[in-house]
């Protein structure tokens, strides 16, 4: 015969039940509730036209929220060199070659309606696009001088040429044309020295005007007012490097200055490491890339909020078969990827046609 303990004891084993059950229920509700007000409080620090993040991991297109996400390809057949938006429009402006392999230049409408087909410039390498579409912005690495080229014109205009120890880098175009900045390299001296460098089209380029030691990637905001670049701010062997936001001015000058965010590398080639920035289309974000590690063939991307400085890594994924082929597959000479991005103010869901 089974014995039942008494009543008041299966009562208060009952009610420790209850009490247990509700505490559990209560304390899940509580990391519930606080996961769901923190995503919300991340994604309310976007704008809810966020607009959308064009990433070009040659030789494919792809488009990806500002906050993260999948990469979607762009269905375009021929590969992709970089990729500049085209203000106050929904065309984009790519680098790519035609059906012969020949270097062109195209203007697009996603998906990938071609609007125009036109020559590209030889030796334009590296090279940029103006926010308007119209010129490309290149160094001739055979005559050592900085061109304007106008892309439907195909027609090149010299702004300056170099010196023997010189190389011009990441040249990029303020807003209204006015303005251009770039990376100006230094070799001939005891150790490589990167200034940021700003020059007005009409005028000649003064060397004195340029700033910084070790400073690269500059970037005009989308307003034109302020301009971002890297700067190394701590030296090897753990050196840092931030981002600098300075104002400009439409004849060049500079004015003052923010360190908005800054990222510590540990051992040696750092500066291989960093990569472009862009700004979000309200001039109150940036987005920067890093290399993964020095050996990967991938960049991270993270965005800042200027005002702030919080700052967020931006998560895209890639299929399986992509991560294995590049970092395993092919040789450690050949996994490099060109990587290029451009943050656009048109909404992702405005392109459902892109596939998922």
């Amino acid at each position: 015969m089974i014995r039942r303990p008494p009543r008041s004891t299966l009562d208060r084993s009952s009610a420790a039940s209850d009490v247990y059950k509700r505490q559990t229920l209560f304390f899940a509700a509580t990391i519930l509730i606080a996961t769901l007000i923190s995503t919300t409080v991340v994604d309310s620090q976007l704008n809810q036209d966020q607009g959308t993040l064009l990433v070009v991991e040659s030789p494919n297109l792809f488009v990806v929220s500002p906050a993260g996400g999948a990469l979607r390809k762009v269905p375009l057949a021929k590969p992709i060199i970089s990729v500049g938006g085209i203000s106050g429009t929904r065309q984009i402006v790519v680098a790519t070659r035609d059906e012969q392999g020949t270097p062109v230049v195209e203007k697009l409408l996603l998906p990938g309606e071609v609007l125009g087909r036109y020559p590209k410039p030889p030796y334009s390498f590296p090279s940029s696009f103006s926010p308007d579409g119209m010129f490309l912005l290149y160094q001739n690495i055979v005559e050592g001088t900085l061109i304007l080229h106008d892309i439907e014109k195909n027609v090149g205009r010299k702004l300056f040429d170099v010196d023997k120890w010189e190389r011009v880098l990441h040249p990029v175009m303020s807003p209204n044309g006015t303005l251009v900045a770039f990376s100006l390299f230094i070799t001939g001296s005891p150790s490589v020295i990167s200034r940021v460098c700003l020059l007005h089209v009409d005028a000649p380029f003064q060397r004195d005007r340029c700033i910084g030691e070790r400073a690269t990637f500059p970037a005009f905001s989308s307003d034109g007012t302020q301009l971002a670049y890297w700067e190394q701010t701590k030296s090897a062997p753990d050196p840092t490097w931030s981002i600098v936001v300075r104002k400009v001015s439409e004849t060049g000058d500079w004015g003052g200055s923010n360190t908005v965010v800054s990222r510590d590398f540990p051992g040696m080639y750092e500066d291989r490491r960093i990569g472009r920035i862009g700004w979000s289309p309200d001039s109150k974000w940036l987005v920067w890339a890093v290399q993964k590690e020095h050996f990967s063939p991938f960049s991270e991307l993270f965005r800042t909020q200027i005002d702030t400085g919080d700052t967020h890594n931006v998560p895209i994924s890639r299929s399986w078969w992509t991560e294995f082929w590049r970092e395993y597959v092919l040789p450690t000479d050949k996994n490099r990827i060109a990587f290029d991005f451009q943050w656009i103010p048109f909404p992702l869901e405005e392109y459902p046609e892109i596939r998922r």
